[in-house]
């Protein structure tokens, strides 16, 4: 065949065979597809249109590399090109290279700022690298640009959930929804929000819906199992996870979640994990699956076992967070010596991951090395921001260590506030309605409750009567505090107060006779809480007995900083809400009595 001279324009024939060759790809025929472009592209060497759709054809053979070489071809060809830009980054994309996608996509918006789809796809990629408020501008940006498409509005729904705005990610899917209903990925996405948002009945009717519609992926078998235990069918929840992880034994997710569900829920939870077990040994290269285990192991304050599953991991694959991870199990162990060694020689890029130096932090403390762990906790607040986790650490170090900061940084008497508000008119009805939410039989595996139990799902976006009377009472004691706090615009606390906020989590806790909360701070807060709900009758008569008060200032028995004592006390009393920073160390002083204690706490965001 005779080759057309480089800069010779397409003949009439020629035109007709690159659309049929686009036609077949549009239609699946990919191999037809690549037959005609690897035809034209010798003929055509520079046609820029040519080489794109080579590109293409080899992208959909999965010849990756080979399709990345015919982008770089016709890039040089037509660098105006704003579909071969966003193509381009699509394979960026495919071959893992998020960042180089990324700067591509925003060429090719530069090119043509209306190209929509580009603007999902980047809003996509900058979710993956973190930048959540990158992607929710670029979502908003392709909603613009295509108000009636509803993958857009899919991408910022996405994006929303991410910035923790689980009402506006509602709204965002259910704009989507109603322009695509029969969409089952929208509905599952539209569930999986709605049961954040604290209505997991409406989450089941979405993924009635998915199901109906031919859905059949473990993810939809997740969403629902989680939904069913939010309304209470805990039977049913256990039931589906089980039918999960039969017909879908490579879903680790699904394993992880029978276990957490037996534990808290099954007649004995020191058979919850045998499930568990058998699939991460019939598994044992399942990474997730692996982690999975060992987090939970640790949780349930099993370190030798998550040991085990985290060397073996560690040989086929090191990371910082396995690194981490390692020195937990060991500091859990008592065995900080060990814990020290597997911090110990780190690669530089590690000591750039917030999760290991999370964990340094905390062996530091153990190792009562409290200026060393102030240091690190210092270094890494300076780029990673406010960490509530790193926040209480360096608090606690600069306690141990006579740094006059602590007391700016915890002053417990200015930071901590109560509110009595007027709940004579309901309070028995919220009590019924809570307390028939209690269906767990144990307390839950990553929580600080102690011989209680803890309702599952967003407790204050329920619709119950009773539950809209809370969250608005709530909401305005809320800013009637903020409003009485100081400004200081050095303090890490204060000088986020907008003097709004908005709810990111929200449960009730009760506490049977010698239950208590471990000492604990909340990292996903800003601002953090307990409202009392109901207290045992022996409880609050004498003011010089602590037992069920709210103590602030001693950190996790776990540090083993025995010495430590607490530095403040909330004496509980129904219709109480105390409110205070989230990295405060916070727990409760047991008590014994027949009548359970009852609460209602939350963590909230500056809105």
């Amino acid at each position: 065949m005779t080759s057309t001279a480089p800069g010779r324009p397409p003949t009439r024939d020629q035109v007709q065979r690159l659309q049929r060759a686009a036609g077949l790809l549009a239609q699946g025929k990919k191999a037809e597809a690549l037959a005609e472009a690897r035809t034209l592209a010798i003929e055509l060497p520079a046609v820029g249109k040519v080489q794109h759709l080579l590109a293409l054809t080899l992208k959909a053979e999965g010849q990756l590399e080979a399709a990345r070489r015919a982008f770089e071809v016709a890039l040089t060809l037509d660098p105006q090109d704003p579909q071969l830009a966003a193509n381009h980054a699509n394979l960026l994309v495919a071959l893992g290279q998020t960042d180089a996608a990324i700067t591509r996509y925003r060429a090719a918006l530069a090119l043509d700022p209306g190209n929509a789809e580009a603007w999902i796809n980047l809003s996509v990629s900058l979710l993956r690298t973190a930048d959540i408020a990158g992607a929710l501008e670029a979502a908003r940006r392709a909603t613009v640009a295509s108000p009636k498409w509803p993958a857009g509005w899919h991408a910022l729904g996405a994006a929303q959930r991410a910035a923790g705005d689980v009402e506006g990610a509602a709204a965002s899917l259910g704009t989507a929804v109603s322009l695509d209903p029969d969409n089952p990925p929208l509905r599952l996405a539209l569930g999986v929000a709605e049961r954040i948002r604290g209505r997991p009945a409406a989450s089941l009717g979405h993924y009635e819906v998915a199901e109906r519609l031919g859905m059949r992926s473990p993810e939809l078998l997740d969403a629902r199992a989680s939904a069913l235990l939010d309304v209470g069918d805990t039977a049913g929840a256990i039931a589906l996870a089980r039918t999960l992880c039969a017909r879908h034994p490579d879903y680790a997710a699904g394993h992880i979640m029978l276990a957490e569900m037996l534990w808290e829920h099954g007649d004995a939870p020191e058979t919850a994990f045998e499930g568990l077990v058998r699939a991460s040994a019939a598994r044992p290269a399942d990474r997730t699956l692996q982690l999975g285990a060992a987090q939970l192991f640790l949780a349930a304050r099993k370190p030798q076992a998550a040991i085990i599953v985290i060397d073996e991991l560690r040989r086929r694959e090191d990371s910082a967070s396995l690194a981490a991870l390692a020195a937990e199990a060991h500091r859990q162990a008592g065995d900080i010596v060990g814990a020290l060694e597997r911090l110990a020689d780190a690669p530089e890029v590690w000591r750039r991951d917030v999760v290991w130096r999370r964990a340094q932090v905390r062996v530091l403390l153990a190792a009562r090395r409290p200026e060393h762990a102030a240091k690190a906790a210092e270094e890494t607040l300076a780029w990673i921001g406010y960490d509530q986790e790193l926040l209480a650490l360096i608090g606690t170090a600069w306690r141990m260590s006579g740094d006059l900061r602590e007391r700016w940084l915890c002053d417990h008497e200015r930071l901590v506030q109560t509110v009595d508000l007027d709940v004579a008119s309901w309070i028995d009805g919220l009590r019924a309605h809570l307390l028939a939410l209690h269906h767990a039989r144990h307390a839950p595996l990553r929580q600080s409750l102690r011989n209680g139990s803890q309702t599952s799902g967003n407790l204050l976006g329920g619709d119950a009567p009773v539950i809209v009377q809370l969250r608005e009472a709530l909401e305005q004691a809320i800013r009637q505090a903020l409003s009485r706090l100081p400004e200081d615009p050095s303090h890490p606390f204060l000088c986020r107060n907008t003097r709004g906020s908005r709810f990111v989590g929200s449960w009730s806790a009760k506490l049977l006779a010698s239950g208590r909360h471990a000492n604990h701070f909340h990292q996903q807060g800003w601002l953090s809480s307990a409202f009392y709900v109901q207290l045992p009758p022996s409880m609050g008569g004498d003011p010089k007995d602590n037992a069920g008060c709210l103590q602030f200032g001693q950190p996790d028995e776990d540090l083993g900083l025995t010495g430590l004592a607490p530095q403040h006390m909330v004496r509980p009393k129904v219709g109480r809400l105390a409110l205070f920073p989230s990295y405060f160390w916070h727990g409760t002083v047991p008590f014994e009595d027949d009548t359970p204690r009852l609460t209602v706490a939350f963590d909230a965001q500056p809105a």
